[in-house]
């Protein structure tokens, strides 16, 4: 009786052992997504062209032999090359190099660009676009012709003229409502 009693007992546990196991089984699934998020980027290209006799645009090359009274053609725009819409400024500086020194000053008047001052705002010596330049898109010209007066004296004989132009730009997302209003502008022309 007593191994019968044995058995049974031995048999329960067994029993209870298997209901137990039973009991821990688990329902899961595993899955795994890899996120990447890429950040946008502000790239742009400052594009000078000039515009021959017969219309069409090429590459802008130094001229020479510049007489007065003489326009030479200069296109001057900026293309946004980054995926997303960017405020555009540019600074423009002019410098004549005389010949000979003669400790004489150029004439504001015997040189002038035509900017446009339409799209184009001045303020702290920068020019900027009043409109947001899409991706791939390109301002309109900020200008178009340096004008060199009939009136130019001898002391112009030789001389050259530099004109240095640097574009920079910004994202317009986040960045205030007008170009005036953006920051993020680099804080020097380097």
């Amino acid at each position: 009786m007593k191994k019968r009693r044995v058995f049974i007992l031995a048999v329960m546990l067994i029993c209870l052992a298997l209901a137990a196991t039973g009991t821990l089984a688990y329902f899961n699934a595993d899955k795994q997504v890899h996120n990447v998020i890429t950040s946008g980027n502000i790239a742009i290209d400052l594009i000078e062209q000039k515009q021959l006799e017969d219309g069409s645009l090429v590459p802008y090359t130094d001229p020479v032999d510049v007489m007065p009274g003489t326009d030479v053609s200069k296109i001057v725009t900026v293309q946004n090359n980054g995926v997303g819409d960017a405020w555009i400024r540019v600074c423009v500086d002019s410098a004549v190099t005389f010949k000979t020194t003669t400790g004489a000053a150029p004439q504001e008047s015997d040189i002038a660009l035509d900017f446009d001052t339409e799209n184009w705002i001045l303020k702290d010596g920068y020019y900027y676009y009043t409109k947001p330049v899409t991706a791939n898109g390109v301002t309109t010209p900020l200008f178009t012709t340096v004008s060199f007066s009939p009136k130019m004296g001898n002391i112009y004989q030789g001389s050259k003229l530099d004109i240095v132009i640097q574009a920079q730009g910004v994202q317009v997302a986040n960045n205030g409502s007008t170009v005036l209003e953006a920051a993020g502008w680099p804080s020097s022309n380097s």
